[in-house]
């Protein structure tokens, strides 16, 4: 009995002293692995302990065994179990996640559909025209143009990536003439034939201050980049008949967006400016065109919303007299589709006449538009929109071939009613366009009238949504040339044309 209770008062000492975890240091520390197998032995050899006693026991003693070993390791060294846990919490640890995106740019990492975006329309149109009058004494006889009708598709698929969230990719293609920039319609009109596609948008767009705005002292601002060929209205503010929708320039453009913090005057400065690439040509000089916009933007809450959106732009279409008769700027002289002044180029030999423009083009363009919502018609808020445009050509010519003199003006008025953003919702409109020879440069300007400058004439304009994401759009054209320009020899009149149009815009 008395060897059973000093065993056992032994046994619960070194339990006790183990479980402390204390290390010793090599010189002192107690062989205790030693001592838990000798007191096993012992206890195994002791007739006086039960077979359950002794097992208990020996359990409790090989525990303590393993206790000090775990203690040893971290004295001593690191085990591969705790260096394998202690691996795994660094990579669960999410504030260093989160550091290590910031720093490597991964924060917020979108998945490949996420960061595509998959954009299209279809269009059906049908288009009128009469009235197409023209009386001329070309070799005794008179020449009359017959009415025309005809229908086109107009179909568009692009996508735009998102590279990084400060750059972008994207590209489109659509239907139409690949040397026509002005359209991209096709007509149902060629023998049953296959419709051509045509890649009209590849650009690369760069924001560098998109997820971090530019401080410019207390103020913000943005840059955007596009480099390719891609969108003109994206960065500068026109009308429909001064640049085109259809017309992508090919070059370089940069928008400088600048927000003053708690000013009166103004709530978005901004400064565009773009290089394009007409034509390269091996012997005479590149034709290219430059264009720089200032652009003002104000917001007013006064009895309803007051939106102000003023610019000022200059044009320089450099070098046009380097267009030969190949590229697609060249038409015959006095066609419908081209109406800037053309004469024979001096010296010019071959079939046709090679022909040079008798104006160059540097044109200061002016655009004013003013929009108010805050009348309800039939039991909606609608707003209305008013857009001024006006257009200079400092560089025009004079015309000694028909004494017209220098042609160089041109203005336009735009007037809407409504907003098109969901099923019922409608817009109608009034146009009123004045535009002289030259003052436009019809490589890049609208083609809704039968000629692209020197006419006026007026349009009403009407859209309705059928549903979200489909429009019924139908405009009627009045216009009149203003001065007929033709090689014709003789009496000549002025061209007058009505024209109407029916479309139907699917968006997906």
């Amino acid at each position: 009995m008395k060897k059973r209770v000093i065993l056992t008062g032994l046994f619960v000492c070194v339990l006790m002293w183990g479980s402390a975890g204390t290390a010793r240091a090599d010189g002192a520390k107690e062989d205790l692995c030693g001592c838990c197998d000798d007191l096993i032995k012992a206890l195994m050899e002791d007739p006086a302990i039960s077979a359950k006693t002794k097992e208990a026991l020996s359990r409790f003693a090989q525990a303590v065994v393993k206790k000090q070993e775990r203690t040893s390791s971290v004295t001593l060294g690191v085990s591969d179990e705790m260096l394998s846990e202690k691996i795994g919490e660094w990579f669960m640890d999410k504030s260093r996640i989160k550091n290590a995106d910031d720093l490597f740019g991964t924060k917020d990492r979108k998945g490949i559909f996420e960061r595509l975006n998959i954009y299209g329309n279809i269009r059906m149109r049908y288009q009128l025209s009469t009235n197409r009058d023209r009386y001329t004494q070309r070799y005794g006889w008179q020449e009359t143009r017959c009415d025309r009708s005809n229908f086109s598709t107009r179909f568009r698929l692009g996508f735009e990536y998102e590279v990084n969230p400060d750059m972008w990719v994207g590209a489109r293609v659509t239907t139409g003439s690949h040397d026509n920039a002005n359209t991209a319609e096709s007509g149902w009109d060629n023998d049953f034939s296959k419709w051509d596609i045509n890649l009209d948008r590849v650009y690369i767009k760069y924001a560098p201050f998109n997820t971090n705005a530019l401080k410019i002292g207390e103020n913000e601002a943005k840059l955007d980049i596009y480099l390719g060929k891609f969108q003109h209205h994206w960065l500068f503010l026109t009308g429909p008949e001064f640049w085109d929708g259809d017309v992508q320039p090919e070059g370089v453009a940069a928008g400088l967006k600048f927000y003053p913090k708690d000013c009166n005057f103004v709530d978005l400065v901004q400064l565009s400016l773009a290089g394009y690439v007409i034509a390269e040509e091996p012997n005479n000089d590149d034709a290219s065109t430059f264009a720089a916009q200032l652009r003002l933007e104000k917001s007013v809450d006064y009895h309803g919303k007051w939106d102000f959106k003023v610019a000022g732009a200059f044009y320089d279409f450099n070098d046009p007299e380097s267009f030969n008769n190949g590229s697609s700027i060249w038409n015959s002289s006095g066609s419908d589709s081209f109406s800037n002044g053309l004469r024979n180029a001096p010296g010019g030999i071959g079939s046709p006449t090679p022909q040079e423009f008798i104006s160059d083009f540097e044109l200061l363009h002016f655009y004013t538009q003013v929009t108010y919502t805050g009348i309800e018609i039939l039991n909606q808020v609608r707003p209305i929109s008013l857009l001024f445009e006006y257009t200079h050509n400092t560089n025009a010519g004079e015309d000694y071939v028909y004494g017209h003199g220098d042609q160089n003006k041109g203005y336009n008025i735009l007037l809407y009613l409504g907003k098109l953003k969901k099923q019922g919702d409608w817009k109608v409109g009034y146009g009123y366009f004045n535009f002289e020879r030259d003052s436009l440069f019809t490589l890049v300007s609208g083609n809704d009238f039968p000629w692209q400058t020197n006419y006026d004439g007026h349009w009403i304009d009407t859209y309705y949504r059928m549903f979200d994401n489909t429009t019924l759009h139908t405009q009627f054209f009045f216009g009149k040339q203003k001065i007929d320009d033709s090689m014709y020899e003789g009496a000549r009149s002025d061209r007058t044309n009505f024209r109407l149009r029916v479309e139907i815009l699917v968006n997906f």
